[in-house]
């Protein structure tokens, strides 16, 4: 990573020199098969990266010439609920297992830390887009205490791409965490090997794949019976 970084501020050094950075792991979990609820599968105690850690590789990393940093955590395939906490779980996942506030305020002190480790350093905050219409607000809150220096929303900006417009967004249009994208995601069976992502709840194009790839899983789902 160092290497890398070097030699792209000494062969390309107009190009931005930005990544997406990992600030908690946490463990991967399972769904309980009675409650349906995640759990740490045994075994998995500790977490698999401290934040002293993480603010110490961010450091590494600026000293080689890192220029912008977007600050995240977990992995969607492990613990899909530390990343984005949601309302529905996507198919493959589980019933989130804290309150999905809890994920968005780690969100935000993650950043933080960045934000105070690096100062230097733009970093990109994540975890807004569960809260709805009250993201930009919340977004404004941590730029105004220098938590973060830039507002990022993922599927936030998918279901509702021009909610920048907007002095207050309209909760008529912003993501409701349902994961629908995300089962899009996970949708292998296609000759791509996986769907085009969109917002099934807000834009009829992905909603009609949608019920498309239902429809298959449950023709597949009878034939096995």
């Amino acid at each position: 990573m160092r290497e890398l970084l070097r030699r792209l501020a000494a062969e390309v050094p107009d190009l931005i020199r930005g990544s997406r950075m990992n600030f908690y792991d946490g463990v991967p979990y399972a769904k309980n098969p009675t409650t349906g609820i995640g759990e740490p599968i045994p075994g998995a105690t500790e977490n698999y990266l401290d934040v002293d850690d993480a603010v110490e590789a961010l450091k590494i990393f600026r000293d080689a010439g890192l220029q912008l940093v977007n600050v995240t955590a977990g992995c969607p395939y492990f613990n899909p609920h530390v990343g984005r906490p949601a309302d529905k779980e996507p198919p493959d996942g589980y019933g989130a297992p804290e309150n999905q506030l809890v994920g968005v305020a780690r969100h935000f002190r993650l950043a933080e830390a960045a934000r105070r480790a690096c100062p230097d350093i733009p970093v990109v905050g994540t975890g807004y887009s569960y809260l709805r219409q009250y993201a930009v607000e919340a977004g404004e809150a941590n730029l105004r205490d220098d938590r973060v220096s830039i507002v990022g929303m993922g599927r936030g900006a998918i279901a509702y791409p021009d909610f920048a417009r907007d002095v207050h967004m309209d909760k008529r249009k912003v993501c409701i965490t349902v994961s629908y994208c995300t089962s899009l995601m996970r949708a292998k069976g296609n000759e791509l090997g996986q769907y085009a992502a969109g917002c099934a709840p807000r834009d009829p194009v992905y909603g009609r794949l949608l019920q498309e790839i239902q429809k298959k899983e449950k023709q597949l789902a009878s034939a096995k019976k």
